[in-house]
């Protein structure tokens, strides 16, 4: 049980990180939108070529971030599954802990109540 609660605070945290990533990546691909989008406005007042492909370049290097950015978020989703399913899983262990804890209290009462018939007794059995 205490291996998959670290499992799940590990989880959460690789999710945190890659969220925190992804996050830094988006904003680097609006700032590359807007460097691109400048050059386009530069380009539509002098038509110089060399701006035009400055243009086609930044919008390169935006699709390439945002790639990256979607495969942090892609791995977000991964840690937050995987912290999930760590949490639901040391439940049902700690509850199979608590049955198993039952079964042993109720298998060392071997004797039986005062006063119980003797066909239930004799029914109850023996360790």
């Amino acid at each position: 049980m205490a291996v998959a609660v670290c499992v799940a605070f590990a989880c959460a945290a690789g999710a945190v990180a890659s969220h925190a990533r992804a996050n830094a990546l988006r904003t680097e691909g609006d700032w590359l939108m807007a460097r691109g989008n400048a050059e386009a406005q530069e380009y539509a007042s002098t038509f110089d070529g060399a701006r035009a492909e400055a243009q086609l370049h930044l919008f390169d290097q935006r699709r390439q971030v945002l790639k990256h950015s979607t495969a942090w978020w892609l791995f977000e989703m991964l840690m937050v599954l995987g912290a999930v399913i760590a949490c639901i899983s040391s439940y049902v262990l700690y509850l199979f802990r608590r049955l198993r804890d039952q079964l042993v209290d109720g298998s060392d009462e071997s004797s039986t109540p005062e006063g119980a018939p003797e066909a239930l007794s004799a029914a109850l059995p023996r360790s």
